[in-house]
């Protein structure tokens, strides 16, 4: 599969997040040169997915899951929250 069909959303739409969350003082120039990194502001760990069609794996790669941080700041915070974090619980009753 094509990276836009496990993701739900096309390079546009992730360009176009990517830019509302360039931190001041940075351009898309220093993004292509390594200077920033894509960050989950919560940490891939912290999902529970094996596979792209499970849901954890749909909220971790979620637009609104993806931020650019400084190289030096997302290596730092590596797969740890910076704030608390309380994960949705799915029920699933058999009867």
């Amino acid at each position: 599969k094509h990276w836009e069909d496990l993701v739900d959303y096309k390079l546009n739409d992730l360009k176009k997040r990517l830019f509302q969350t360039m931190p001041n003082g940075y351009c898309w120039q220093d993004f292509l040169d390594g200077k920033l990194h894509i960050d989950h502001i919560v940490p891939i760990v912290v999902f529970n997915f094996t596979q792209s069609e499970h849901t954890d794996f749909k909220r971790c790669w979620a637009l609104n899951n993806l931020q650019l941080l400084p190289a030096r700041e997302n290596m730092i915070k590596h797969d740890k929250l910076t704030k608390p974090f309380q994960p949705a619980l799915s029920l699933i009753f058999k009867e």
